[in-house]
């Protein structure tokens, strides 16, 4: 399918006034186009924004991810596949945007039984892809700070179906830190100072970059976390998460936004009553307090959250995408 039958461009509206839940803000800007429906496209597909436009891939396709990245107008801007030569399967864990355009793939191809962790560089264009081995790291979830690193939380695991896979690294690091071309600059914890339970959590979590800190929100078996990491110091400091009414896949966070004045925001669906809730972070209390999201594209169903723009919350719903002012 091309990019063009992707990208049937409907009407732009600018909207009215909408209220959160402790105060006014305006919407900016919304917009709508059939790609950025997933749920239309082949394959599985996971939609965000991010440094100025919207990222789309179909993360298990075969024979490998396609990528396509769209401005805020909706109109496809670059479209490309990851490949990997000699592999017979592609599983993308996470992906992200540079301020310069580069789109970065974390995951694991699959070779005759053997699994072989990457990174993948995008070009702006999506054109041209060069491919970082990563040993027996596996990165899970990853983010690009506004100077263009690469931020990744991941570690050394046997799949159940590999072919004679060399014992457990303890000592491979948790969280490490690439330049724009691959290289790793920094890294820290060892995966030896982590519990099973802990490591788990860095494949059910997600990873977001500001400013001057990561944010790293995890929820797994119903205990949920919220960890700022300072990209500067590499010092951590731990919040308590949204507390979660179920201990299953029922109550999933699927949506979390950290802005560089240190909003934090998520979005929680909970497929037990077919809703979702978005919520903020209250630094003095320490609490995730409701905000009040209006659907989207005449959908009763409160919208996903994919990312922030600057300031500006980032909603997305069907076909349809809106851009949000933080309350006053």
């Amino acid at each position: 399918m091309t990019a063009t039958s992707f990208c049937r461009a409907l009407s732009l509206t600018l909207s009215a006034a909408l209220t959160f839940a402790d105060s006014a803000t305006m919407l900016v800007k919304q917009t709508g186009t059939d790609m950025l429906d997933p749920h239309a496209n082949p394959g599985y597909g996971v939609l965000k924004w991010s440094h100025g436009a919207f990222i789309y891939t179909d993360s298990e396709s075969v024979p490998g991810p396609s990528l396509y990245v769209l401005n805020a107008d909706g109109e496809v801007i670059a479209h490309g596949a990851l490949r990997i030569p000699d592999t017979e399967r592609i599983y993308v864990h996470a992906f992200d945007r540079a301020t310069d355009g580069t789109v970065v793939f974390s995951g694991d191809a699959w070779s005759s039984g053997h699994r072989l962790p990457f990174l993948a560089y995008f070009s702006p264009d999506g054109q041209t892809q060069k491919t970082i081995r990563t040993g027996r790291y596996s990165a899970s979830e990853l983010a690009i700070a506004p100077d263009g690193t690469v931020w990744t939380l991941g570690c050394d695991w046997q799949a159940p179906s590999e072919v004679d896979p060399p014992p457990v690294d303890p000592e491979t690091p948790v969280l490490q830190q690439f330049d724009r071309g691959g290289k790793v600059m920094a890294f820290a914890w060892p995966q030896s100072g982590f519990s099973r339970k802990e490591l788990a959590r860095i494949g059910h979590g997600k990873l977001t970059a500001a400013r001057d800190r990561l944010g790293w929100y995890s929820d797994i078996a119903g205990e949920t976390r919220y960890v700022e990491i300072s990209t500067g110091t590499i010092s951590r400091q731990a919040f308590p998460g949204l507390p979660a009414k179920y201990s299953n896949k029922r109550w999933d966070v699927d949506g979390f936004a950290l802005t560089d004045s240190g909003q934090a925001v998520i979005s929680v669906y909970d497929d037990s009553v077919n809703a979702r809730g978005t919520y903020r972070f209250d630094r003095r209390t320490s609490q995730w307090m409701p905000l009040e999201v209006p659907p989207l594209g005449g959908h009763k169903f409160t919208p996903l959250l994919v990312g922030n723009d600057g300031e500006n919350l980032v909603f997305h719903s069907g076909t349809s995408a809106a851009f949000f002012s933080f309350p006053n």
